[in-house]
Formats: C-alpha cells, sequence, structure tokens
C-alpha cells in the first residue's frame, strides 16, 4: 500500500490515476494505471478519504473443474482442454490446472419440454408455459439459454468452473439482440464459462471464452483485425492477435 494523504482525491484519466487536491483539484501526482493501483474510499471522523492500493498479481495459474450435461463425454471435454491448455502455457505461462477428471450434472440438460433439437430457442415455435418468451427474456425462459446454464454450479472463487453442454445456445443483450452463440463467460476476470461441443470450433471458442477470464475484451471493445480467436477468424486454431496477446499480459503481469 502507497502511504498517501487521505484526503487526495485520486482520479482515473485515460491510463493514469491522478491524485487531485484542494477546491481547485490540482494535479499533484500520477501514477500509471498499467502498474495496476486501485483507489479505495472510506470514511474516518465523517470525512470521506480514499486510500491508494496496489493491485495484487494476478496468478497465473487457475485451477478448474469440468461440469457437463449427461450426454456429453467427459473424456471428449478433457481431450478439448489438452490443446487449450497447452496453448495457455506456451504463449502466456498460464497453467490450467484441471481438478478430477470433470462431473455431469442433469441441470446442464436442454429444459424440459424442449422440441427445438439442436437448434437455439426461438420466442414463436414451441412451448413451456406458452411460447419460450420474448427474446429479451432469454436467460428466465429459453430452454437453451447459454445465460441460464452459465449459473448452474456457480464457482467458490478458488475454483473456475468449465461448463459443456452439446447443444446450440442462445444468448441476449441490449446491443447484440437474440443471437446463437458457442460459449459465453460470466464477465472478465470471472471464473464461469460455459461452451457447446457443437460448435465447429470448440477448442477455438474454449480458447476465446477462457481468455476473458485473464482479461481479453471482444471487439469493438479492443480493436482486432488480424487473424484471432476473439474475432471469430482463426477457424479450431488458438491463435491471439498482439492486441489480445498483449492484453492478456498487462492483465497478468
Amino acid at each position: 500500500m502507497l502511504a498517501i494523504n487521505p484526503y487526495i482525491r485520486p482520479s482515473v484519466v485515460d491510463t493514469k490515476i491522478l491524485l487531485l487536491q484542494g477546491t481547485n483539484l490540482d494535479v499533484i501526482g500520477e501514477y500509471n494505471a498499467i502498474d495496476k493501483y486501485d483507489f479505495v474510499e472510506f470514511t474516518y471522523g465523517g470525512n470521506l478519504m480514499w486510500r491508494l492500493v496496489r493491485r495484487s498479481a494476478v496468478s497465473r495459474t487457475l485451477n478448474y473443474e469440468i461440469l457437463a450435461n449427461q450426454s456429453t463425454s467427459l473424456s471428449t471435454a478433457r481431450s478439448l482442454m489438452g490443446p487449450v491448455e497447452t496453448a495457455f502455457k506456451d504463449k502466456f505461462g498460464i497453467i490450467l490446472m484441471r481438478q478430477g477428471n470433470g462431473s455431469q450434472t442433469s441441470s446442464l440438460n436442454v429444459k424440459s419440454g424442449c422440441t427445438m433439437g439442436n437448434d437455439i430457442c426461438n420466442t414463436t415455435s414451441h412451448t413451456i408455459s406458452g411460447e419460450c418468451g420474448i427474446a429479451s427474456d432469454c436467460k428466465n425462459r429459453h430452454h437453451k439459454s447459454s445465460l441460464h446454464f452459465l449459473e448452474v454450479n456457480p464457482s467458490s472463487g478458488t475454483t473456475a468452473v468449465f461448463r459443456f453442454v452439446d447443444y446450440n445456445m442462445c444468448y441476449y443483450s441490449s446491443s447484440l439482440g437474440h443471437i446463437g452463440v458457442g460459449g459465453v463467460t460470466d464477465y472478465i476476470g470471472g471464473n464461469n464459462i460455459i461452451v457447446s461441443t457443437a460448435s465447429e470450433d470448440t477448442k477455438a471458442v474454449i480458447a476465446h471464452e477462457i481468455s476473458h477470464l485473464f482479461g481479453a475484451m471482444d471487439p469493438p471493445y479492443t480493436s482486432c483485425n488480424d487473424i484471432c480467436i476473439m474475432n471469430g477468424t482463426a477457424g479450431d486454431n488458438i491463435i491471439w492477435c498482439k492486441r489480445h496477446e498483449n492484453e492478456i499480459n498487462a492483465f497478468i503481469s
């Protein structure tokens, strides 16, 4: 922890944290945000104060367990992870450490009543207490909602949960609308992913989702015009463009 005047207010501007003081908010110091400093607010004696804190380095070892629906082979899931583990180790020195041989759960099976086969849910063609529901209610009503299944057996925080299913999934966001997806991550730096083995590029999809756990952002948030798993142009090859490679290295350094 850095010792600074607790009455100094930090402010994040571009890639720097500026220390501002006084009614004119004069800049009295700065730190590179890439050096991973955070500021923490707290109240003392009725006054709002701040501390500037150095973030802990992100571990390069991620323990994970495999969770699959009952019709997905655990040996298939393990074999898919093999080249993914190798790619992360060779490129970034990241160790993906599987815990156990994996387990299956009926909680990842397609919701009861689904007649859509291996297609994603839509809003008109079949029933579960009526229709699947409007597109924006994908998480709560759709039989193959990636957002719904992503929350099955969530990570405890010490071991990531990698979920494998053998059906195509759907997804909804206000920016993308209702779409089919091969995989989803809970959030950048998170501990939960779900991927579909029905994808033609399953290994690349797995690596794409795990990259999110180590700081990689989807385009257009991170511009990416080269062949890369993050923009879907690598086929089933595990290739990162230089921008995303740098993004992950910055996150773990």
